[in-house]
């Protein structure tokens, strides 16, 4: 809408996005230029809403972080959630062998239609460590992508392989738990945290400036898509969070201002 003094990235009127860290619900924010990322021609702005967070996130947490690398094996937890599916797709764009849990058989199916090589179901009994290794016969998990937190802990370190990198990103389950120290030293593994939104301004602007760099041109060539479960209307946010603690969205929710004299 408009630019500061010196600005020369943008111009005004060009559409782009970003990641804020808070404030969002908001017709109008003011954010540093080197934050933004441009949007590519011929996607809505709705959909576009559905890609910074969490293809951002899992970008920088699998390839950034953990250094996902050709055939390697990833377990991405929460596999129909926003960051799951961006996971999904980002290690698929390499040749990683996929594998996903959710508690809900019809996510993994979705999953699978989007390339998933395998889909754990996880049930009541927490087995799902055991239905990993079967899958794997014989081979191990290389990057985990943990969106879950504290209740899967114990069943992560039973299928990490020598060298691992364990990403938590999320913690809906729990932050706490107990953690065998002695089997990540057996398998000289590492257990890496990670946040978006909470890192510094300049962190955030060498994140996006890269993305747009690197990531953005494989949405353009369609290798990669953003997953808009739905879109609310900003006025029905309390009904969005509503649809969102119901576990029944795949993908990313996004709210839209169109109609209210901004987006």
């Amino acid at each position: 809408e408009s630019l500061g003094k010196d600005c020369g990235l943008r111009a005004v009127g060009e559409r782009v996005m970003g990641v804020l860290g808070g404030g969002g619900y908001a017709e109008r924010v003011v954010v540093s230029e080197r934050e933004t990322i441009g949007v590519p021609e011929g996607m809505a702005m709705e959909a576009a809403g559905a890609v910074p967070e969490v293809f951002m996130t899992a970008w920088d947490a699998l390839f950034r972080q953990a250094g996902l690398r050709s055939g390697e094996v990833v377990l991405i937890h929460a596999v129909g959630s926003g960051v799951g599916t961006a996971g999904l797709q980002l290690a698929r764009t390499i040749g990683a062998l996929t594998i996903g849990t959710s508690r809900t058989r019809e996510k993994l199916w979705r999953a699978k239609q989007m390339g998933l090589d395998e889909g754990v179901l996880v049930g009541d009994e927490g087995d799902w460590a055991q239905q990993v290794a079967d899958r794997l016969d014989g081979q191990r998990v290389d990057v985990v992508l943990d969106l879950v937190g504290a209740t899967y802990l114990e069943g992560n370190l039973q299928i990490l392989a020598s060298g691992a990198r364990w990403m938590m990103v999320g913690v809906p389950s729990g932050s706490t738990g107990l953690v065998d120290l002695r089997q990540l030293m057996v398998r000289r593994a590492s257990l890496i945290g990670t946040v978006l939104r909470a890192r510094p301004p300049e962190e955030k602007a060498v994140l996006a400036r890269e993305f747009e760099r690197t990531i953005m041109p494989l949405f353009a060539s369609g290798r990669l898509a953003p997953v808009l479960d739905r879109v609310f209307p900003a006025s029905e946010a309390a009904e969005a969070h509503r649809y969102v603690e119901g576990n029944n969205s795949f993908g990313t929710i996004v709210l839209s201002w169109e109609g209210m004299g901004s987006r």
